[in-house]
């Protein structure tokens, strides 16, 4: 009979804990009596191998395993192709070398890197039980998806800058083949910088449990410790990672809030060019329409 919860209850100095199925009846757990005692002495010590683990431990059935293995493969597959084509097509054909397709192919290099390295282990840890990748795929994985995200903004950001340029002040200098090359460094160069923390303050943490040793992945930044007077005479200590509030802060204002608003600001000066500007073609058709009926005009005084 399939369980609908687990229950606890205490007597004389101890707990035991049991499963209650749909039909109301009790199933042992095998884990039925601890005791009160070692467990309050434990979590004094923030050692829980003497506690029963309080959640619930992740089941996946077979069927969902190989669906999402299946939708996960057609997109890596569909990513993979698509990506190395337009890295191909750039570097092999000489007039598809442009300022925009360099950053069109840096878009699909850090696409590739998101498709190579974390999509399957994002995959990997929604079937798992916890991180079962260790702490080097722990570092890397969160190091790989901000490398990429912040490459990917910044080349945005300069396709933009390089339409804005080519579109609004068509008749100046714009972007060299060499300057783009110069650009598509300096990304890499402040991508890596602004992603370098996550190697240094990402760690895998396990905490072991009386009936399960708990992994995850998180975030490990230095932690201040502040104390602040309760009731009655007594303290609170308060730990916050003001650092970490920093980092995220500053990353999400310099890479989201201000590449949207240099993005947004300069396609709408695009449309708003394009919009009000007339093809060269629409302006001569007008002169030819003009001199016809001027010519109309005349012939008809005449006669």
């Amino acid at each position: 009979m399939k369980s609908n919860s687990e229950v606890y209850w205490s007597g004389a100095n101890t707990l035991a804990m049991a499963e209650v199925n749909v039909d109301g009846s009790v199933t042992d757990t095998g884990y039925q009596f601890f005791n009160m005692t070692d467990m309050y002495n434990c979590s004094l010590h923030e050692d829980y191998s003497c506690v029963p683990y309080p959640g619930k431990i992740k089941s996946v059935q077979l069927w969902e395993i190989i669906i999402k293995s299946l939708l996960y493969a057609i997109i890596i597959l569909f990513s993979l192709i698509g990506n190395i084509l337009i890295i191909v097509i750039v570097l092999r054909n000489t007039r598809m070398r442009t300022t925009t397709n360099y950053y069109i192919m840096n878009l699909a290099v850090a696409d590739l890197m998101v498709t190579m390295s974390c999509s399957w282990v994002t995959l990997v840890d929604d079937l798992s039980e916890g991180w079962v990748l260790g702490a080097f795929f722990c570092k890397m994985n969160t190091f790989t998806q901000v490398l990429s995200l912040v490459a990917s903004v910044l080349s945005l950001t300069l396709i933009a800058y390089d339409r804005f340029f080519g579109i609004v002040f068509a008749l100046r200098a714009h972007m060299t083949e060499r300057s783009a090359k110069t650009s598509l460094i300096f990304i890499w160069i402040c991508s890596t910088a602004v992603a370098a923390p996550t190697l240094i303050y990402r760690q895998l943490k396990v905490r072991p449990w009386l009936n399960h040793t708990e992994r995850w992945c998180d975030d490990a930044w230095p932690v201040h410790e502040e104390i602040r007077p309760g009731v009655n005479g007594t303290q609170i200590v308060i730990h916050s990672m003001p650092s970490r509030s920093i980092y995220y802060t500053v990353v999400s204002i310099v890479l989201y809030v201000v590449p949207m608003c240099i993005m947004t600001i300069a396609y709408t000066v695009i449309i708003i060019k394009l919009w009000s500007s007339t093809t060269p073609g629409e302006t001569v058709d007008k002169r030819l329409n003009l001199i016809t009926n001027t010519s109309a005009s005349f012939e008809n005084k005449i006669k």
